[in-house]
C-alpha cells in the first residue's frame, strides 16, 4: 500500500567545521579535521559498508564518513548553545531526526551542501524547505528536549543519503548561526553529532549507584538488547518485563538465557571503562528475544546489594542508562496502595500513596490489563469481565531501587464475555507487507527497513504493528484465539498471498483468483468468529459496485454468527479516501456490522511510503479493539444483525443483545398483575408480568398509555392472587404460527375446538385463549453502560388454541430505550428458541406477528410508505379500514390486508397525528386491524392493532433472533427520527451454508433443512393444485430499488427434470393477489450440479403487462409454471440454493 509521508521540522542553531582531508593508514583509511585552534582529530572508518557499496573516490568515502557517526567519535562543537546534538536518519523513508538538549530559543534550516532545492514535510503536516528556519518540537527523550524531522512531501523530496547536507542552527535571542555539514548514512539511530562546547560525554541520567555506571544499545530489528557496564568487579544483571511476562533470550556464548535471572558478565575491549558487556537476543530458532516494553534491569554487587531501573529501549547506540553517584542518596519512602471495586466498564481512579522522609521527588509508572500510564494518579476504564485485576504501580528515584505495589479492583456487573477462538484480519500492507530490499521495485527504491521486515508496515517491530497488538488484546481474552490474516492461509494451488488483499482492492469487480472467490475457500473454512474489515486505502476506483463486492467478500468468509468490524481508511481526505471512507461506513450501516472511524490519526501517514508510525499503530489497534464486543456491558454498544435478522445458536444471538442474563431477579418482581417500567427523556415503556413479560405500557409525557391491554377477557382467570387480569391475547410481543394451520393436535385436544376459531399451531407470548399465563422462567433488568435500564425476560409461551398446553419453545426479550429528546425510542431484541418435538411439521411458510402491538382504539389511523424514494420524507399512504360493525367478517373487526412497504415501518396515529410506530428493518410486510370500535382506552375491549407480517417457516426448529424499534410520539417527529437513523439495511444478497435459510421460505411445497443445507421440493404434488408440483420458494420481504437488482445470480443445484422456472416479484404497496402478473419464465438444466443461472431484468415487462423498471422490490419468488402451463413432476424435483443475489457468485 501506497500512502504520504510526514516529517517533523521545528527549531535549530548553526555549525562550522574546518576543512578536511582523507590520508591513508593502517588497516584503515583515516579521516582528520583541523580545528580552528590546530587541533587535529582523526577518525576510523571500517571498510564494511554493509548493503552500500564502496565509496570509488576520496570524495564519495568522505561523504561516507562525515555521515557514519557510528563511525567515529564525537566531536566537539565551538558553542554551547545548540547543546548536544544526535541524528537518526531513516534512508527507507528519506528522513532525518535532529534532537537537542539546548535550554535556549533554537532554530534549525535544513539545506543541500550544493545548495540545490530541498522538499520536505514533518510530523504535524507543515510543508517545508530549504532556506527556511523552523522551530523545534517537544522531545521526551532524556536529555534531549528539542527535536526536528524533515521527510517526503507526499512521497517526493525528503532528505536522499548520501548526498551531504548543510544543517544551519540559529540562536533565536542573538541571531547568531552555526553550521553543520553531515552526510546521512542508513541506519544511523541516534548517533551524538557533536556536543556542546565544554563538554566530553553525551548528556545521561545520573543519580545511579555509587559503584556502577551502564548504557545500552537497542536494535529493534532483532529484539537484541546490550548492556555495557562500567564499575566494581562481580557485578550480576537480571533483566524482567515490568508486566511480569517471562522472555525466551539467548546470546552467543548462552543459546538458553531467561528473564528473572541474574547472569555475570563478559569481557568488553576498546570502551575505555566500559569494559563489562551484557547481551540479551532471540534464540537460534528466532523466537523471543529482548520487546520494546518496559523493563526493570536490577544490578547485584557481590554483597547483595541490588540498584535497579526501569526504562523501555528504543533504538539506540550506548545511551546512557545512569552513572555512578558521586554522592550519598538516601531512600527512606514507601508505596502502597487500597483495593477497590468498580462496576464492570465504569471509569476508575488509580491512586498510590507513598510515605517516609525521601517520599518526594518520585516518578510513577502504572502497567497492567492493557494499559500503561504515568503519575501517582491515572484514570482508565475498568475491564469487561467480572473478576479480580492487579495493576502494579511503580515509583522511582534517581540512586534509588524502584519500588512497587499491586492495585487490586475487583469489577463486578458484568455478563458473561464473549470469548474468540477464531479472528480474522482483511487487510493491506499496514497489515502485512513482505519483505522488501533496495531496488526491488526499481532501481534507486531504498526498499524497507533495509529488505528485512515482515510485518505491517512502517511499524518498527512485529509486536508495534495493530495486528500484533489487537491479537495480543485477543488472546487475553483467550490465551488459545487464533487471530489470522490473509497470507495464513493456502489455497489448492499453493500459498495465499500478502499482496492478496491490495490485489482486490485495485480489482475487486474483475479478479482473476483461479475460482473466483472460492479462490478463498480455505479461508472461509476458517469459521472466523469476528472479521475485522482493514481494506481501502488501495481502493482508486470505488466506482464499480464497490459496496456489493465488499459485502460479497464478507459473506464468502463469514459464518451466520460472525461479528464483523469495518474500519474507514486511515488516509480518509487524501485522493479518494473520503468517497471510500464514506461508501466503507454505508457499507457497515446497510449490514449492521460496527464501524470504526480511522481518520485524523496523528502519524497515520508518517511512515515509509506514507505508512502509519509505531504510535499510529497503536491507535488503530486500540480504536477497533474498543468496538470489538468484549462482554455484554463494559460500555459496548450492541451489534446489530445484518439486516436486523439472524439464525445460528442462542450463544451466538445472545452476543447481539445488550447483556447475556446471569441474575434471575424474578423473585424479586412483584407478585401479581405488575409492571416493570424503565424512562428516558419523557418515554415510559413498561413489560407486564401476568401476560408473559409482554408490552404492557408505552406513554409519552406522562400522558395515556398507547398500548391496549383489555382488562374484560373472554375467560375469567386467576394470576398470582389478582382477580381476571388483562387478556393475555392483548398487549404486545410474540405470536408465531407454523403448519399445520388448521386442526393441530397436542395433548388429545384439536384446535379446531378453539371458539374463536382455529388457528393451528400458535404460541403467544401473553398465554392461551383460555387465560393461562405463560411462565417467565428468567427475568434480569440490568443497567447497561451506554444503554441504561435494560429489561430482560426468557417467557416459554403457550398454545393459543388449545387449553393449559405449554410449547416447548422460549421467546427471549430485550427491551431498552436509545436516543435523546424526541428522537428517544423504544429497541428490542428477540430470540426465538423454537423447538417442534411433533410429527405434524410441513415446512412451509406462515404469516406471523413478529411482533404485534394493540394500541389503544383512537389510533385506527394506518400509515405506510411506498413510494419510491425511501428515505427521502415523501407521501404516505393511508390504509385504514372501515369501522367494525356487526357485518364485519369476522365480527367487529376490520381488516387493513397485508401491505408491503418501501420503508420498513408502519404507523397507528389518532386524528392528531400522535400514536405507535413500529419499524422492523428485516421485514416490510405489515397488517393492520381494528376490535370493536374507534374510542377507547388501555382497558377498553375496542382497539386498534398493528403488526410486522413476515412469511416465515416456524416449522424449522432453530433459534432465530429479531430485532427493531418502537416509537411514540407525532408522525412529523417519527419520519425526522427514521430518516435521520441508521437502520441496518437488509440487502438482496443471501448466500446458503452452515445450515442458513437466510430467511427464505417455501409455499405450497416444503423447503428445509436436510443434512444443514436448505433444500427445496419444488416437484411438490398437491392435491389442491391438480397434482401439477406447484411450489414457490419465497425470499424475505425487504425494500430494493429495482435498478440494484436488475441481474439476479441463482446458484445451486437443481435436480435432474427441472427445465423451467418462474421468478416473481412483488412491489411496494402491493397486496399479495397483486403479484399475478408480474413474472418471467427461465430456463433451467438440471444436472444434479452446481451451476449459475444469470437473470437480467433491466427493461423487461412480462407477457402479460408486469413492468420491472422505476420500482422498489419487495420480495422475489422462485416457482414452477403455474398449472395449466407447468412441466410435469414426479414429485422429488428439488432445488439446493447455495447463494442468491446481485453479485457474481463465481
Amino acid at each position: 500500500m501506497k500512502s504520504r509521508l510526514l516529517f517533523l521540522l521545528l527549531l535549530i542553531p548553526q555549525l562550522i567545521w574546518g576543512q578536511s582531508s582523507i590520508t591513508s593508514g593502517i588497516g584503515y583509511p583515516q579521516y582528520f579535521e583541523t580545528k580552528p585552534s590546530g587541533e587535529v582529530i582523526y577518525y576510523r572508518v571500517q571498510r564494511d559498508y554493509g548493503q552500500y557499496p564502496a565509496p570509488a573516490n576520496n570524495a564519495q568515502f568522505e561523504a561516507y564518513v562525515q555521515g557514519c557517526v557510528d563511525c567515529k567519535v564525537p566531536r566537539v562543537a565551538p558553542i554551547a548553545w545548540a547543546g548536544n546534538v544526535r541524528i537518526t536518519y531513516l534512508a527507507d523513508s528519506a528522513r532525518i531526526e535532529v534532537e537537542s538538549s539546548a535550554t535556549v530559543d533554537v532554530q534549525l534550516s535544513f539545506n543541500r551542501y550544493d545548495d540545490s532545492t530541498l522538499i520536505g514535510r514533518n510530523n504535524d503536516g507543515v510543508l517545508l524547505q530549504n532556506g527556511t528556519f523552523y522551530g523545534s518540537g517537544n522531545n521526551n527523550k532524556v536529555g534531549y528536549g528539542k527535536v526536528w524531522k524533515f521527510g517526503k512531501r507526499f512521497g517526493v523530496g525528503g532528505i536522499k543519503p548520501f548526498v551531504p547536507l548543510k544543517l544551519i542552527f540559529k540562536n533565536v535571542a542573538t541571531g547568531s548561526t552555526y553550521t553543520h555539514v553531515v552526510t546521512p548514512v542508513p541506519r544511523a539511530a541516534q548517533s551524538v553529532l557533536f556536543l556542546a562546547a565544554g563538554n566530553s560525554s553525551p548528556p545521561s541520567n545520573n543519580g545511579g549507584p555509587s559503584w556502577f555506571s551502564a548504557r545500552y544499545t537497542y536494535v529493534t530489528a532483532t529484539a537484541k538488547l546490550d548492556i555495557e557496564g562500567s564499575g566494581e568487579e562481580g557485578v550480576q544483571l537480571q533483566i524482567e518485563r515490568v508486566d511480569g511476562q517471562a522472555m525466551a533470550l539467548a546470546n552467543t556464548d548462552n543459546p538458553v538465557l531467561s528473564s528473572g535471572v541474574y547472569y555475570g558478565y563478559g569481557g568488553l575491549s576498546g570502551q575505555g571503562n566500559y569494559n563489562k558487556q551484557w547481551s540479551f537476543a532471540r534464540r537460534g530458532d528466532g523466537s523471543g528475544g529482548v520487546p520494546s516494553v518496559p523493563l526493570k534491569l536490577s544490578f547485584k554487587r557481590s554483597n547483595g546489594t541490588v540498584y535497579s531501573v526501569v526504562f523501555t529501549p528504543t533504538q539506540v547506540t550506548r545511551q546512557q542508562l545512569f552513572n555512578a553517584s558521586t554522592g550519598t542518596t538516601t531512600c527512606d519512602f514507601a508505596i502502597s496502595t487500597g483495593p477497590q471495586s468498580v462496576q464492570c466498564g465504569a471509569g476508575m481512579t488509580l491512586t498510590a500513596s507513598v510515605s517516609g522522609a525521601d517520599a518526594s521527588g518520585l516518578t510513577f509508572s502504572w502497567v497492567g490489563n492493557g494499559f500503561s500510564g504515568s503519575g501517582q494518579s491515572v484514570q482508565t476504564t475498568a475491564p469487561s469481565a467480572n473478576g479480580t485485576y492487579a495493576y502494579v504501580v511503580t515509583a522511582s528515584k534517581s540512586g534509588c531501587e524502584p519500588k512497587s505495589a499491586n492495585a487490586v479492583v475487583n469489577v463486578t456487573g458484568c455478563g458473561q464475555a464473549i470469548s474468540y477462538n477464531n479472528i480474522l484480519v482483511l487487510g493491506n500492507s499496514i497489515t502485512h507487507h513482505g519483505p522488501l530490499a533496495p531496488n526491488a521495485l526499481f532501481p534507486g527504491h531504498p526498499g524497507w527497513r533495509g529488505g528485512l521486515a515482515d510485518w505491517g508496515m512502517d511499524a518498527s517491530a512485529p509486536e508495534k504493528d495493530y495486528f500484533h497488538i489487537l491479537g495480543g488484546y485477543f488472546k487475553q481474552l483467550n490465551p488459545s484465539a487464533q487471530v489470522k490474516e490473509l497470507a495464513n492461509f493456502t489455497w489448492s494451488g499453493g500459498n495465499i498471498s500478502v499482496a492478496d488483499g491490495p490485489y482486490w482492492e485495485q480489482n475487486y469487480w474483475r479478479l482473476q483468483w483461479p475460482g473466483g472467490l472460492d479462490y478463498l475457500n480455505n479461508v472461509a473454512a476458517f469459521g472466523a468468529d469476528i472479521i475485522v474489515w482493514r481494506l481501502g486505502e488501495n481502493v482508486g476506483d470505488d466506482s464499480q459496485n464497490f459496496i456489493a463486492h465488499g459485502k460479497a467478500l464478507i459473506n464468502k468468509l463469514k459464518k451466520p454468527t460472525t461479528k464483523v468490524i469495518i474500519t474507514g481508511s486511515t488516509w480518509y481526505g487524501f485522493g479518494n479516501q473520503t468517497s471510500v471512507t464514506a461508501k466503507l461506513q454505508q457499507l457497515a450501516n446497510e449490514e449492521g456490522y460496527v464501524y470504526v472511524d480511522l481518520s485524523n490519526i496523528p502519524g497515520a501517514r508518517a511512515g515509509y511510503e506514507n505508512h502509519p508510525t509505531d504510535a499510529a499503530m497503536q491507535v488503530i489497534a486500540d480504536r477497533i479493539w474498543a468496538a470489538v464486543p468484549k462482554g455484554t456491558t463494559g460500555g459496548n454498544t450492541v451489534a446489530t444483525m445484518a439486516g436486523g435478522y439472524g439464525e445460528g445458536s442462542l450463544t451466538s444471538l445472545m452476543a447481539y443483545a445488550p447483556f447475556v442474563p446471569t441474575n434471575n431477579q424474578i423473585s424479586s418482581w412483584p407478585q401479581g398483575n405488575t409492571t416493570q417500567y424503565i424512562e428516558k427523556d419523557g418515554i415510559k415503556f413498561g413489560i407486564l408480568k401476568s401476560v408473559g413479560g409482554s408490552i404492557s405500557h408505552l406513554s409519552i409525557n406522562g400522558g395515556e398509555n398507547l398500548i391496549n391491554t383489555n382488562s374484560t377477557p373472554d375467560h375469567p382467570s386467576v394470576f398470582e392472587g389478582v382477580v381476571n387480569p388483562p387478556d393475555v391475547g392483548r398487549s404486545g410481543g410474540i405470536s408465531i404460527y407454523a403448519i399445520p394451520r388448521k386442526m393441530y393436535l397436542e395433548a388429545g385436544q384439536s384446535t379446531a375446538n378453539c371458539p374463536t376459531g382455529d388457528v393451528g399451531w400458535n404460541l403467544v407470548q401473553g398465554g392461551s385463549h383460555w387465560q393461562q399465563h405463560s411462565k417467565i422462567h428468567f427475568f434480569e433488568k440490568r443497567t447497561v453502560q451506554g444503554l441504561g435500564e435494560v429489561l430482560y425476560t426468557k417467557t416459554q409461551p403457550y398454545q393459543w388454541g388449545l387449553n393449559d398446553v405449554i410449547g416447548q419453545s422460549y421467546f427471549h426479550s430485550w427491551y431498552w430505550l436509545e436516543g435523546t429528546g424526541v428522537n428517544t425510542h423504544v429497541k428490542f431484541h428477540y430470540i426465538i428458541e423454537l423447538n417442534r418435538p411433533d410429527n405434524q411439521k410441513q415446512h412451509r411458510e406462515s404469516a406471523q406477528e413478529l411482533p404485534f402491538i394493540y394500541t389503544i382504539a383512537t389510533k385506527y389511523h394506518y400509515h405506510i410508505y411506498k413510494g419510491n424514494n425511501p428515505g427521502t420524507g415523501g407521501s404516505l399512504t393511508e390504509i385504514t379500514p372501515p369501522h367494525p360493525s356487526q357485518n364485519s367478517i369476522p365480527q367487529y373487526q376490520e381488516d387493513t390486508g397485508a401491505f408491503t412497504t418501501s420503508e420498513p415501518w408502519i404507523g397507528s396515529t389518532g386524528d392528531d397525528g400522535v400514536g405507535v410506530f413500529l419499524v422492523t428493518p428485516w421485514n416490510s410486510r405489515f397488517h393492520g386491524k381494528q376490535f370493536l370500535g374507534r374510542t377507547g382506552n388501555e382497558f377498553s375491549g375496542s382497539s386498534s392493532y398493528i403488526n410486522s407480517a413476515p412469511l416465515i417457516n416456524f416449522d424449522q426448529e432453530g433459534v432465530y433472533a429479531y430485532t427493531g424499534s418502537i416509537y411514540a410520539g407525532s408522525m412529523g417527529n417519527f419520519r425526522n427520527f427514521y430518516n435521520s437513523t441508521s437502520f441496518p439495511k437488509m440487502n438482496f444478497d443471501f448466500t446458503f451454508s452452515g445450515g442458513k435459510m437466510c430467511g427464505w421460505a417455501a409455499s405450497s411445497s416444503p423447503g428445509q433443512l436436510i443434512n444443514n443445507q436448505f433444500v427445496w421440493n419444488i416437484g411438490h404434488k398437491r392435491a389442491e393444485d391438480n397434482e401439477s408440483g406447484h411450489g414457490r420458494l419465497r425470499s424475505p420481504f425487504g425494500s430494493w430499488k429495482s435498478a440494484d437488482l436488475n441481474n439476479i445470480y441463482i446458484k445451486g443445484v437443481w435436480s435432474t427434470n427441472v427445465r423451467e422456472i418462474r421468478l416473481d416479484w412483488q412491489k411496494a404497496g402491493q397486496t399479495d393477489s397483486q403479484t399475478e402478473s408480474q413474472y418471467r419464465h427461465i430456463t433451467v438444466n438440471g444436472t444434479g450440479s452446481m451451476q449459475t443461472i444469470v437473470v437480467n431484468m433491466a427493461g423487461y415487462t412480462s407477457p402479460t403487462g408486469g413492468t420491472w423498471d422505476n420500482s422498489i422490490i419487495t420480495n422475489i419468488s422462485i416457482t414452477s409454471k403455474k398449472y395449466p402451463e407447468n412441466p410435469i413432476y414426479i414429485g422429488n424435483e428439488t432445488f439446493t440454493p447455495a447463494y442468491i443475489g446481485t453479485i457474481n457468485p463465481n
